[in-house]
């Protein structure tokens, strides 16, 4: 079964640094955007420039470096799911030698109340996808480790901020009522589709990871599903708005 799919008493075939090398680590810390907009916008507002383009059987993995209040920054666009999200992750790890990666997106809200105006920060994250199987031992949730640092950080800077367990899924079409049901009855504040496979992966690689959502649509009244304009303006604001808070959150670091 996949939930058994984890092994720890054998190496891989197959590795990211037999691909492309590896560079030495280094504390460049890289912000993770799903929203290519958002990577425009660092470009037009702070300057910041390609530094890192390298191929993939899916085309080119674009880095892009900027500065910030004297220190040095990256960003890049990732594809959405966990799987994806958590292979790019340490693709660019072992690319740039960067090993402290933000995330931040879009979640489907499933605590109206909570989260009304508030960035969410993920304590735990409900394992519905398949890539933290590979990489951790089966469980239910995996704890996001560096949660208190967000949290830290976002109290400091005064920034409205909701913590908890949220739900990780790899199928966004079949968020079907009972398991909404089911992951708000154990306290979860939002769904979305990559943070326990990227904890996972993270572990595994030591490398440092934070996350920070922000409300896009609504599971939390189930007579109606309420979205946010996903692509218009509003969505782009929101956005560019959790882009900000990252930054925050990556000075910090």
């Amino acid at each position: 079964m996949i939930t058994n799919s984890f092994d720890p008493n054998s190496k891989p075939f197959i590795t990211a640094e037999g691909f492309y090398g590896e560079v030495e680590r280094n504390d460049v810390v890289t912000i993770v955007t799903f929203k290519q907009k958002v990577v425009d916008y660092a470009i037009e507002k702070y300057g910041a420039k390609k530094t890192c383009s390298y191929k993939t059987t899916n085309g080119f993995q674009d880095v892009y470096s900027f500065e910030y209040e004297g220190k040095v920054f990256q960003v890049y666009c990732s594809g959405i799911g966990a799987t994806v999200a958590s292979i790019i992750m340490k693709e660019v790890s072992v690319v740039t030698g960067s090993h402290k990666f933000i995330y931040f997106g879009s979640c489907g809200v499933l605590n109206e109340e909570a989260c009304r105006g508030k960035i969410i920060v993920p304590t735990s994250s409900y394992r519905d996808e398949g890539i933290s199987y590979h990489y951790m031992a089966p469980s239910d949730y995996v704890d996001v480790r560096n949660h208190s640092k967000v949290e830290q950080i976002l109290s400091k800077t005064n920034i409205p901020f909701v913590a908890g367990p949220i739900w990780t899924t790899d199928g966004i079409y079949m968020e079907t009522v009972n398991k909404v049901n089911k992951h708000k009855e154990e306290g979860c504040l939002a769904v979305e589709m990559e943070v326990s496979g990227v904890e996972a992966v993270a572990r595994y690689y030591d490398i440092d990871n934070y996350h920070i959502l922000f409300s896009a649509d609504s599971l939390d009244g189930l007579e109606k599903w309420e979205r946010v304009d996903f692509g218009g303006d509003s969505e782009l604001v929101l956005q560019i708005q959790a882009f900000e808070v990252a930054l925050r959150v990556a000075k910090e670091l």
